[in-house]
């Protein structure tokens, strides 16, 4: 078989489970991941080089593109919420981490996501893209994402919000406590005042902390106005940088605050892969927010695909085969895209996965003896309690 009508094949394989109300959207669907992954970034004309349709001009190709993006009859999140689920129903975890952050396009778009921290990269949940000047979003502009995020997970399962300093808002902390029945860790600046139950306010820029200090606090309450209280607090000062964490918590915090708190920087890297490191959704000439929310979720597909590829790949003890590198040097989702490159080019087997593996990651990345020193002399503290 040729190589992109069996790559279409094996996508068709992945999302046909979903509930399509036309079968015309799945299959323009798959020749847009195709398109995608052979091509390695959004652009919709050079999709159309890799299409093998009745379409005789490429312009037609690049419409039926344009014109899926522009359906309104496609609802994307209402398509990706059986998938996620089904990849997340075999979580065998007593806990789950999600991370919430935003991503600006041209400084006009701004997309809220919710992911999960995987192995070094973060797999999508749900998103939401709106027209909006700013990184910084109110609860009300992303209440019912995380709603729907809640109804994706596998039941019976801690979940714990992980988000920066733009989402400190004590509406959003209570949603998360007492609606959605989740614990958050929430970084906060060090200018914030806060009260211990036996102390005076103070601010966290007024606490001294060496290189390698850890402060913890017990319960506290955040602001002068419009208080919130019955908030843990916990401080470090990260070894080697003049970087302060001050995370606070619904619950009392520890050592492992931070390592939870850490988690959330694999969003990050997600970010660098949609963008100048993978798909480059930057150069999308796409200037319309529902349009870019259906391209997201061509980048989430692709995304939850190349992954659960990668995976399989190191747990099958296949890695060197795409992996250049003695330990792991590229992420699960890089060794992935690796494996159907070569599998299209070699006739290898794609695997079969389908769900999500929780236990210890198998194969950690190391990208040199000399970076995983330094990152052990970073992450140890000496810790204090605050009295």
């Amino acid at each position: 078989m040729q190589p992109t009508p069996r790559l279409y094949s094996e996508l068709l394989k992945f999302v046909r489970q979903l509930p399509w109300s036309d079968w015309r959207h799945v299959k323009v669907l798959c020749w847009m991941l195709v398109g995608l992954l052979m091509e390695g970034k959004v652009h919709l004309s050079q999709w159309g080089h890799h299409v093998q349709t009745d379409a005789f001009y490429s312009q037609s190709t690049e419409r039926r593109f344009h014109r899926w993006l522009h359906n309104s009859r496609i609802n994307v999140a209402a398509l990706y919420q059986p998938l996620i689920r089904s990849v997340l129903k075999p979580w065998k975890d007593d806990r789950l981490y999600l991370s919430l952050d935003t991503s600006m396009l041209w400084d006009r778009y701004c997309m809220i996501w919710v992911c999960i921290p995987y192995r070094g990269r973060a797999i999508p949940v749900g998103w939401r893209v709106l027209k909006h000047g700013s990184s910084t979003v109110s609860l009300k502009t992303y209440r019912d994402l995380l709603l729907r995020v809640k109804h994706s997970l596998p039941e019976g399962v801690k979940v714990i919000l992980l988000a920066d300093r733009g989402f400190v808002d004590g509406n959003l902390m209570r949603y998360v406590r007492h609606e959605l029945d989740w614990h958050y860790r929430i970084r906060i600046k060090q200018n914030i005042w806060f009260k211990p139950s036996n102390g005076p306010w103070r601010q966290g820029k007024q606490y001294h902390l060496n290189a390698g200090d850890v402060l913890l606090f017990g319960q506290v309450k955040l602001y002068k106005k419009k208080s919130i209280p019955s908030v843990y607090l916990a401080m470090a000062h990260v070894q080697g940088t003049d970087d302060y964490w001050c995370i606070i918590s619904s619950e009392r915090v520890t050592l492992q605050t931070f390592a939870e708190y850490g988690l959330r920087f694999d969003i990050e890297e997600n970010f660098l892969d949609d963008k100048s490191n993978g798909f480059n959704l930057q150069k999308s000439k796409i200037r319309d927010a529902i349009a870019l929310s259906r391209l997201c979720f061509v980048i989430a597909i692709a995304t939850l695909f190349l992954t659960l590829q990668g995976t399989e790949t190191v747990e099958q003890g296949q890695r060197r085969r795409v992996d250049p590198h003695w330990q792991r040097g590229a992420s699960y989702f890089k060794i992935g895209w690796a494996w159907v490159k070569s599998s299209l080019a070699k006739g290898w087997e794609f695997w079969p996965r389908l769900t999500l593996s929780t236990q210890v990651d198998p194969d950690p990345a190391y990208a040199s003896k000399w970076q995983l020193e330094e990152k052990r002399e970073r992450l140890e503290f000496t810790v204090r309690f605050a009295s």
